[in-house]
């Protein structure tokens, strides 16, 4: 209901005030960004069911570092590498 009151709005918005630009986009971002993930949200509560929540917030956590700074990647793939040998040897002894 907010992505489409949102994208309601932008589109008002661009019929009738020239002049609010800055509001406009802000509406229709986050308006088709709320409408992805109505349209995701079965695959998110099936993502979330099956990997740990550290695990989901870790991988989120290293693309928003590698976006943000490509050249890091030198450091957190072998950062990288030991959590995910320390995870399989605990899922080992269990």
């Amino acid at each position: 209901m907010f992505a489409l009151g949102l994208l309601a709005t932008a589109l008002l918005m661009w019929a009738t005030a020239p002049a609010g630009e800055f509001v406009r986009n802000t509406c229709l971002r986050a308006g088709l960004v709320l409408g992805a993930l109505w349209l995701a949200y079965p695959q998110l509560v099936e993502l979330f069911a099956r990997f740990s929540p550290s695990t989901i917030f870790g991988t989120l956590a290293l693309l928003m570092v590698l976006i943000i700074r490509p050249k890091a990647v030198v450091y957190l793939l072998p950062l990288v590498a030991v959590l995910l040998v320390l995870k399989f040897l605990r899922w080992l002894l269990r």
